[in-house]
């Protein structure tokens, strides 16, 4: 055992000699690990701004009134939510395991109960925004004449460039009756 330690060791040195091998400076790894925790910190940041729209958009257009006993109501709301931004920050809460995936909390440990334990932390963060924030003023940030990506996509799930399809008439209507996808 000790043997091959040793020609370990000389193999290991003899790459250093002939420069296949070549050490990396500290300020490389320091880098590196703090861009990685600036991702992770951009990325939770983004998740919380699009579960906190998401709850906007829907107490907007009063889509927790459609959650009722009848199948057609639950239809109805399964059409109208913005399903695009929840899939997308589902998107985002794998890239965040990802990032995380190096640090000493989420190491070896198994990808279930990472992406458990992280889905977790954004919800009781999202909580305790919500509570702090009861104007959303968080979710109202891209409604800035200067936001380029998030301006438009305000616009579109607020309804500013006339109704979606599905939720049309529905924050209008609060008994339901005349749409049509919610027949009585």
């Amino acid at each position: 055992m000790e043997q091959k330690l040793k020609d370990i060791k000389v193999d290991i040195v003899n790459y250093i000699k002939t420069n296949k091998v070549t050490m990396k400076p500290r300020w490389h790894f320091i880098l590196f690990a703090l861009l990685r925790v600036i991702a992770v910190v951009v990325v939770f940041v983004s998740i919380l701004y699009l579960a906190s729209f998401i709850t906007l958009v829907m107490r907007e257009h009063e889509l927790f009134r459609a959650l009722g006993l009848r199948p057609q109501s639950v239809h109805g709301f399964m059409l109208s939510v913005p399903w695009f931004l929840v899939v997308l920050s589902l998107i985002l809460l794998v890239l965040l395991e990802v990032l995380t995936r190096k640090f000493q909390f989420v190491y070896r440990r198994p990808i279930v109960y990472s992406i458990f334990a992280l889905l977790v932390l954004v919800l009781v963060v999202g909580a305790i925004v919500r509570e702090v924030d009861k104007e959303f003023r968080f979710a109202r940030f891209g409604e800035k004449p200067n936001a380029p990506i998030l301006g438009p996509v305000h616009r579109y799930y607020r309804g500013e460039f006339g109704e979606r399809p599905f939720v049309r008439g529905m924050h209008k209507n609060p008994d339901m009756k005349s749409m049509k996808y919610f027949p009585q």
